[in-house]
């Protein structure tokens, strides 16, 4: 069978290759992980690399959506253009992470759809 499509960080090496070979590529953004300044994520190891609280997630995925940027962890405001959103299950918390950011992005008017290839 043929792979619809590869997801992975915006502007990266996979993105490269799956172009190169004609893979469609969904770039992704995370709800609750914390950017570097180059669009790199923190390592999970780094003191606040991982967002826990679900206003946080909600606001970082409204910033990704609707202005195409994300706070990085020096508070400084970098471009992150996304095709679709992740927000780990494993991360404590998810359930209730998902259910808040859902009412945040519905109360916005953002829908909320599974992402096809394109």
């Amino acid at each position: 069978a043929r792979i619809r499509a590869v997801i992975g960080p915006p502007d990266s090496m996979l993105a490269k290759i799956a172009h190169a070979t004609g893979t469609d590529f969904l770039a992704e953004g995370f709800a609750d992980r914390t950017y570097a300044r180059d669009g790199s994520l923190l390592a999970r190891g780094e003191s606040g690399a991982v967002i826990h609280e679900a206003d946080a997630q909600a606001a970082q995925v409204i910033s990704i959506i609707e202005d195409s940027t994300v706070i990085a962890a020096d508070n400084q405001v970098i471009s992150l253009q996304v095709d679709t959103i992740c927000l780990h299950g494993d991360t404590a918390g998810a359930v209730q992470s998902a259910l808040a950011l859902r009412e945040a992005l519905h109360s916005r008017g953002i829908e909320i759809k599974a992402q096809a290839a394109p």
